[in-house]
């Protein structure tokens, strides 16, 4: 249906959403009066306000015909009394008597005085004095506000962006974003959920050519950025980048008006990677056949580089020989137990050591040496940090340690688009561990890098045989495969004759041998041969309602989202076992496609530090508020249970059902009971990493349904995707490089 455009007088405003600042309301028009129904992005709607809206007509069956607007805008006022109502409207706090004076001062022109020559504004009496002066000013800068958001949101909703991005949009690039847009709609790849997709449909609405440079270029940056974060890559090769260009299209983008040759992209690379290159974000770098966004070979470059720099510098142990002898004795008999020759050589490497990987399998006593370290820096004094990638891996890593433990994002003072620590602001810190570091992606670790004082000592932990970060990078098999860094790795399992069926299976696993699956009483690895998919579902469910009335600790998790028994599958059939509808517990629809119960369990999405909420904490949604639109639930903090309230669009943009979970989700987590279907039908899923990262979840139980051959086939493919980076390199050049440098020195000693 073709768009209209409309004007009239608000005569009464229905409803109002002050979350996303959605109106209904009655409008006067010279055709009559009828409903009016939409986001108005700035500034307040007040009654008898002069409004020109573009849209479409609507029929509801209930609600009759309405009029649903994408662009608001304000109509020009044609009396002193509809231009009280503008001034009000945009300049919030302005009362009708100052705003008639202004009115009476310079007529109907006033709005133009404000805009062009808002200067002008000092000629009125009673903006001279020193108090006039601030008035006038916070009356200008309310204007200017009000009318550049309004004029870049209207636009930018108008060509289909949501009330919520249009204000990042806005945030991002202020009064120059039409002008921006208009001149290179793809500078929007800037802003966080915008995709090339998106950007490129605003292109089209604004006539840009199907194969203007500018629309090629962001192809490219969208291919390296997107396409390749999401595959783990670092860099593409020539080849590559060419191939996933040809193939954009698939991905429901216009074609480019004629088939795009490997020279011409390559040579776009090349501009692209020049220095005085814009949009600077776009910026790329080239290594012979490698091509890299510019901020993805800084993470990789820099990190090698500061790694390099702190493993050189010179530092005595903080812990002498004869402490780290007494610490040992009197750890061994606290904690009952006796450690290794390797325990001992992690702990001493550790001390000895700027930068030292330890690793290990499940139960080999990784937990123990890290505790371990950590007590042996308190006792020399050394102020220690813990830190992991999660808030759930920090969680679990401040109950194993006793210690105080947070995520890297939060000892950054991560805040959504800038990092509070850096190298001009670092960590007051002298030693850090870091768990759970197959999880850490390149960009982290430079964070984390640039944020540690040179003379820190870092104790780098995880789990190689786990699945990587979802990020991009290799960071922790790089860091392994560049031998310049101490690696302690160990494998044998701590009293191997009271090893738990998972910890003995998943060694099994990773060294390629099938799991014992001979089920039976008081084992805790349990395998359930079964092929129908209906059965399986019946299963998890019988078995969950189970546990939940025993009062057990357990998780669902299955390999992918699609499918049957996949997790979007088994989150609404778990809901409705679990958390059925009876009648008594409130519900709402917070986003269009997503519901929420009293009662449902939920995961965080999405980090926020200000409501000390973080990705993959859980809980249990404790009660809905419809009419106030708002939702809470209880997580667990140092201090105990804080009840964390979220309105419904926060709710839409940072939870998820959880009653089931991906087992890459779920990386970092553990729970007494795992539940997991496992088929041939997850495909190219069925991979040893994933299956090994899966049976480690579970601390005491974990039940397998599906098929031995599913089983066979994830052991026996060890197909790890391999991903494009040269960390390992840059590391061993940029540690050969300090190197030389130094020799000369020595010599001069």
């Amino acid at each position: 249906m073709a768009q209209e455009i409309v004007e009239g007088r608000v005569r009464r405003i229905v409803w109002q959403s002050d979350e996303d600042r959605y109106f209904i309301f009655r409008l006067s028009s010279p055709t009559g009066e009828f409903s009016a129904k939409g986001t108005i992005p700035a500034g307040d709607l007040i009654e008898g306000l002069a409004v020109k809206l573009k849209g479409e007509w609507k029929t509801h069956p209930r609600y009759g015909r309405s009029f649903a607007f994408t662009r608001f805008s304000l109509a020009k006022a044609k009396t002193p009394e509809g231009l009280v109502r503008v001034l009000q409207a945009g300049i919030k706090g302005i009362g009708p008597v100052t705003a008639r004076k202004m009115i009476d001062f310079f007529g109907m022109d006033l709005t133009t005085v404000l805009t062009k020559t808002p200067e002008r504004l000092l000629e009125m009496p009673g903006f001279q004095s020193t108090a006039g002066r601030r008035k006038y000013q916070r009356i200008v800068d309310k204007w200017q506000g009000f009318r550049g958001e309004l004029q870049a949101c209207s636009f930018l909703m108008g060509h289909g962006l949501g009330a919520a991005t249009t204000k990042k949009v806005y945030a991002r690039f202020g009064d120059e974003t039409v002008k921006l847009v208009k001149e290179n709609p793809y500078v929007l790849l800037d802003v966080s959920g915008i995709g090339f997709i998106l950007a490129d449909k605003i292109a089209f609405a604004l006539d840009t050519p199907p194969d203007a440079p500018w629309r090629i270029e962001a192809a490219i940056y969208h291919v390296l950025n997107r396409w390749g974060a999401q595959n783990g890559h670092l860099f593409l090769t020539r080849d590559e980048l060419f191939d996933r260009i040809t193939k954009i299209t698939k991905l429901g983008v216009r074609n480019f008006g004629r088939p795009l040759l490997d020279t011409e992209v390559h040579e776009t690379c090349q501009r692209m990677s020049q220095d005085k290159y814009r949009p600077r974000f776009c910026q790329l770098h080239m290594e012979k056949d490698r091509i890299y966004t510019r901020a993805r070979y800084w993470y990789e470059q820099k990190s090698a580089d500061r790694l390099a720099e702190m493993m050189w510098m010179d530092q005595a142990s903080p812990a002498s020989d004869t402490m780290i002898d007494n610490f040992i004795v009197d750890y061994e008999a606290s904690e009952g137990i006796e450690l290794s020759e390797k325990q001992r050589l992690g702990l001493l490497q550790a001390m000895s050591h700027k930068v030292m990987l330890l690793t290990g399998l499940p139960g080999t006593g990784k937990t123990t040496l890290l505790k371990a370290v950590m007590q042996l820096f308190e006792l020399a004094q050394t102020n220690v940090a813990l830190l992991a990638p999660t808030g759930i891996a920090a969680k679990r890593m401040s109950q194993i340690t006793g210690r105080p433990a947070m995520t890297i994002h939060r000892a950054l003072q991560y805040k959504g688009d800038s990092w509070g620590r850096h190298s001009d602001n670092q960590l007051p810190v002298e030693a850090v561990i870091m768990d759970e570091s197959s999880m850490v992606d390149q960009e982290v670790l430079y964070r984390l890098l640039e944020a540690l004082p040179t003379h820190c000592r870092l104790l780098i932990v995880g789990d190689p045989d786990q699945l990587p970060s979802v990020g991009p990078g290799n960071v922790l098999h790089q860091l392994i495969d560049s031998q310049e860094i101490p690696h302690v790795h160990l494998v044998d399992i701590f009293r191997q004759a009271e090893a738990s069926d998972i910890v003995t299976n998943a060694h099994r696993i990773t060294n390629g041998l099938m799991p014992d699956l001979v089920d039976g009483r008081g084992r805790d690895f349990h395998f359930l041969q079964m092929e129908d998919e209906d059965k399986i579902l019946a299963y998890i469910l019988k078995a969950a309602a189970r546990f939940k009335e025993r009062g057990k600790n357990f998780h669902v998790i299955s390999p992918m989202h699609g499918g049957e028994i996949g997790v979007t599958a088994l989150n609404e059939a778990l809901k409705e076992e679990l958390n059925p509808d009876d009648g008594d517990k409130s519900e709402a629809k917070v986003g269009k496609f997503k519901e929420f119960r009293q009662g449902d369990r939920i995961m965080v999405t999405v980090n926020n530090y200000d409501l000390e909420v973080f990705n993959g904490d859980m809980s249990e949604i404790e009660w809905i508020d419809g009419k106030a639109k708002r939702l809470a639930f209880y997580i667990d903090v140092e201090q105990g249970r804080k009840l964390v309230t979220l309105t419904f669009t926060q709710a839409n943009d940072m939870l998820k059902l959880a009653f089931c979970t991906t087992i890459h989700k779920m990386q970092g987590l553990e729970a007494d009971v795992i539940l997991m279907p496992f088929t041939t039908a997850f495909g190219i899923m069925l991979q040893r990493n994933l299956l090994y990262t899966a049976v480690t979840r579970a601390k005491k139980k974990v039940f397998i349904f599906g098929e031995w051959r599913a089983i066979r086939k994830a052991v026996n493919t060890q197909r790890v995707q391999t991903r494009n980076t040269r960390f390992a390199e840059r590391l061993s050049m940029a540690v050969m490089a300090i190197g030389q440098l130094d020799a000369p020195m020595e010599g001069m000693r």
